[in-house]
């Protein structure tokens, strides 16, 4: 019986949910390794990730683009040669990408290229996704009164188009876990007051707070709904 391959190089990838490039260039290899994983304790970078069937298989595929031997440290010697616009420039084209669609929530925007950078190579286009749980930290840590942060939030979504999104991604799952509940109003509006004395205590917030964020996300929720019904 003979194999046939389906050669699909013609078809332009449109990447669904991505993050910024980062603008340090320079790389060792703990941290080249810690990419690989989302665990935290340093050691899975320093004695589990390097022998990973997916980190082994992709340093064969990272050898044949930089054109060395599939080796870490050749691999990064050469990587951190190369200057940042040509290397995205060149994965880019490499890879067929079409569009980006950018998270632009994680990592720091100002560590990374910007979306208005990264179209600026004339490779792909660029295109950003709003993360809800962090317009919800934000308008929060804004503003003191519950109505104004639910008005301020459902405005934002009323046409993300006009701030330059095309999509909405929420990390619920982070915060608070993926049994989203229904929730009323008071008890969103206690909760609110709750994130807003962490808040005011600790100068800072990460919003973790199940009936404030479930209540915001069920309004996200509707709201786009709302806006594919009209598209």
């Amino acid at each position: 019986m003979v194999a046939h391959t389906v050669d699909l190089n013609a078809i332009a990838l449109i990447d669904n949910h991505c993050h910024p490039v980062l603008r340090e260039q320079q790389m060792q290899p703990f941290e080249f390794r810690s990419y690989f994983s989302e665990a935290t304790h340093p050691d899975f970078a320093q004695r589990h990730i390097s022998e990973s069937v997916y980190y082994l298989w992709l340093l064969r595929q990272l050898a044949d683009f930089y054109h060395c031997q599939p080796v870490e440290d050749e691999i990064i010697t050469v990587r951190n040669s190369m200057d940042t616009i040509d290397l995205l420039t060149r994965l880019l084209q490499d890879a067929g990408i079409e569009t980006l669609i950018l998270d632009i929530g994680h990592p720091d925007p100002a560590l990374c290229l910007s979306p208005q950078e990264v179209a600026a190579l004339g490779v792909c286009q660029c295109v950003k996704m709003l993360r809800l749980e962090t317009l919800m930290q934000q308008l929060v840590c804004e503003y003191d009164d519950f109505a104004a942060v639910e008005y301020h939030f459902m405005l934002a979504l009323t046409d993300i188009r006009e701030y330059g999104y095309c999509a909405l991604k929420s990390i619920v799952t982070y915060r608070t876990g993926l049994d989203i509940q229904r929730w009323s109003k008071d008890e969103a509006v206690r909760s609110f007051h709750e994130a807003r004395a962490a808040f005011s205590a600790q100068g800072t917030l990460r919003l973790a707070h199940k009936p404030l964020i479930d209540y915001l996300l069920h309004c996200a929720l509707q709201s786009a709904l709302w806006i594919a019904m009209r598209c």
